[in-house]
């Protein structure tokens, strides 16, 4: 938003503008001030208008920043994961990425609070599922579409969420077809279509731009996104050559020793990012198959699995130029499973603390 007002004011160098004024920087580290910011002092006069239009844009990208964490922390509430809650949402509030593109990116402040809101969802919808509740189970499919074009009508990458309910929907399927007391394929089935329709619904609602042709107006907004991102390859010292060489970026900026957006990054010669992830997928995996097992029903842990997953795989075929704002939903994800692992070991430690003293 801010480079389409700066070319509008007649400003022919942005980036140069940008450096001069202080635009990217924040000094505070606390979230509040941010609401309260009078920042851009630098700012010329005649762009106090500019200046106006642009604080407003970021104090909305605060309250939606805001709203993430709560809905993590409510998300944790649901499955009874309060420590968990807790602890995603000091490293989320805390991580590099987050802090940045959460206060200055509307964009991607938008983006991380439709992708949690799904979480919640889902997980909603797969509680309905399993406890046969079919007025529930179809009034989410319609929030689940609802959500889910608001996510891709943010910013592209958020049909994730959109791919991630498909995933989810199909591993229903795989079960119901070995629980006949569940509910039936047609019900199921219209589900899918009220999630389809009310997504394609609202996404064209969204973009009048392709009220002509909705269907293939949709597909080339996708098409054109994709070769622009190859049109921005060209960027010098930015462009990503191939997918092995997006593997080997995620890897240095999230998981090796001394990354750069990881939690642990501080911690020298020691992958410790890539340590507490491995130990969270190993940890949900286990929990995934014993509570299945047990209480034959869906779980938080599985979503976290699954999200991780997807998110892992779309950023190595969607990673065109090395820009930090691209790690931003993986690293979300990977914070969910890290935060997974750690408030675990937090309530074995309790435990053991306690029966040791009692």
């Amino acid at each position: 938003m801010s480079f389409f007002i700066f070319h509008l004011e007649g400003i022919k160098d942005v980036g140069q503008f940008q450096e001069e004024i202080g635009f990217n920087q924040i000094e505070s580290r606390k979230w509040r001030s941010q609401l309260f910011w009078k920042g851009l002092e630098q700012f010329p006069s005649r762009l106090e208008q500019a200046k106006k239009l642009i604080l407003q844009g970021r104090k909305v990208a605060v309250v939606f920043s805001l709203a993430t964490f709560i809905v993590i922390l409510f998300l944790a509430k649901l499955a009874d994961q309060y420590w968990f809650g807790l602890i995603a949402v000091f490293l989320l509030a805390h991580n590099l990425l987050v802090f940045y593109y959460g206060r200055v990116a509307m964009t991607d402040s938008f983006q991380l609070f439709f992708f949690f809101l799904n979480f919640v969802l889902i997980f909603y919808y797969l509680r309905s599922f399993c406890q046969k509740n079919k007025r529930h189970l179809l009034i989410l499919s319609l929030l689940i579409g609802l959500n889910t074009a608001l996510a891709a009508g943010v910013k592209v990458i958020g049909i994730l969420t959109l791919a991630f309910f498909l995933g989810v929907f199909f591993i229903v399927l795989f079960i119901n077809n070995f629980k006949k007391s569940f509910f039936s394929k047609k019900l199921l089935i219209a589900s899918l279509l009220i999630i389809v329709a009310s997504f394609l619904i609202v996404f064209v609602v969204l973009n009048p731009q392709i009220y002509s042709n909705p269907f293939k107006g949709f597909l080339k907004m996708f098409l054109a996104r994709w070769q622009s991102a190859k049109h921005f390859q060209k960027t010098k010292g930015k462009s990503v050559s191939g997918r092995i060489e997006a593997i080997k970026l995620i890897f240095k900026k999230l998981f090796l020793a001394e990354n750069n957006f990881g939690n642990f990054g501080f911690v020298p010669f020691i992958p410790l990012d890539l340590i507490v992830l491995l130990a969270g997928v190993f940890l949900l995996v286990r929990k995934i198959l014993d509570i299945f097992k047990k209480k034959n029903v869906f779980s938080l842990e599985l979503l976290l699995l699954l999200w991780f997953f997807l998110t892992f795989t779309a950023l190595i075929f969607y990673l065109k130029n090395d820009w930090p704002r691209y790690y931003l939903p993986l690293e979300s994800a990977v914070i969910l499973v890290q935060s997974y692992f750690i408030s675990w070991g937090l309530k074995r430690l309790l435990t053991w603390g306690k029966e040791k003293y009692r």
